[in-house]
């Protein structure tokens, strides 16, 4: 009964029911691996991974943040991609920078961390170089859940696995970045906080804006918001190729990708995109 329950579940909220279930099943017979998936300008394994079934469920899947980075990276940027996962935005990064432009990616779960090496290999990128830790406000080490949805794992108090952590502004050398990629589930104010003297150098910040997973570290869209506007960066609202300027106030009640610009005239020049209309709310 409860295995019918969950099929049905599957038919009504799935977009390619069959498709899913069969991506579980090489999920778990480990065939998963024999396939790779095909996006554009580059290839991944299918491992046994969250992330990896649901881009081979659905080649739309994470399609509009590699759009953008198709269209903000040039030949020869540098970009920083943390919470690297498999390597989604930093080998579509690295297909667009050329062999002149670097990418340095950051993921601390060790299996994902292979899993991300093993796809850096497949497609031969030799401009990115990886490192396997968790990023914060100080350097030592916490714990880090270690769940079946690896897309979701995160730093939390207690069980997991034990991670590294450094932060930003020691582990990547001041240099010029076009663009810092965060997705951390919630940790994204200790990542930025770890790295001032970096975002003194950076253009551009790319991040995941959740209400939910940032009241699970203690604070709230706006504080984030506040933090970018006192460094220099004004924070938009990303859809497509459109930017929406947020309020003060403004909460993220679903989770949306941000970007945080320090120069937006710059940035609608080299992009062709348009800022919208002041947003409120969330």
């Amino acid at each position: 009964m409860i295995f019918l329950q969950k099929i049905t579940r599957i038919f009504q909220t799935r977009e390619k029911p069959f498709k899913f279930i069969l991506a579980k099943l090489l999920w778990e017979t480990n065939l998963c691996c024999l396939f790779t998936i095909k996006r554009q300008g580059y290839k991944l394994r299918f491992y046994p991974t969250s992330l990896s079934a649901s881009l081979w469920v659905s080649k739309e899947d994470r399609i509009a943040d590699e759009l953008f980075l198709s269209d903000y990276l040039k030949r020869e940027s540098i970009f920083v991609d943390i919470g690297a996962n498999i390597g989604t935005h930093s080998l579509k990064a690295a297909f667009v920078v050329g062999p002149s432009g670097k990418i340095i990616s950051f993921e601390p779960h060790p299996r994902t961390f292979y899993y991300l090496n093993k796809n850096i290999r497949l497609n031969a990128s030799d401009n990115i170089e990886t490192h396997n830790c968790a990023l914060g406000d100080k350097s030592g080490h916490l714990n880090f859940s270690n769940d079946i949805a690896d897309d979701q794992n995160c730093i939390v108090s207690s069980e997991g696995i034990k991670v590294e952590v450094k932060k930003l502004e020691d582990a990547v050398s001041p240099r010029k970045i076009d663009l810092i990629k965060i997705d951390v589930e919630g940790y994204e104010l200790f990542v930025l906080r770890g790295g001032i003297r970096l975002l003194k150098h950076t253009d551009c910040v790319m991040f995941e804006s959740s209400e939910t997973s940032f009241n699970k570290y203690g604070y709230a869209t706006k504080d984030i918001l506040k933090f970018f506007h006192e460094n220099g960066f004004a924070v938009f609202r990303l859809d497509f190729n459109k930017l929406y300027k947020l309020a003060d106030e403004y909460d993220s009640t679903r989770t949306e990708n941000m970007l945080a610009v320090k120069d937006i005239e710059g940035f609608l020049q080299r992009t062709g995109y348009e800022v919208a209309e002041h947003e409120h709310g969330g």
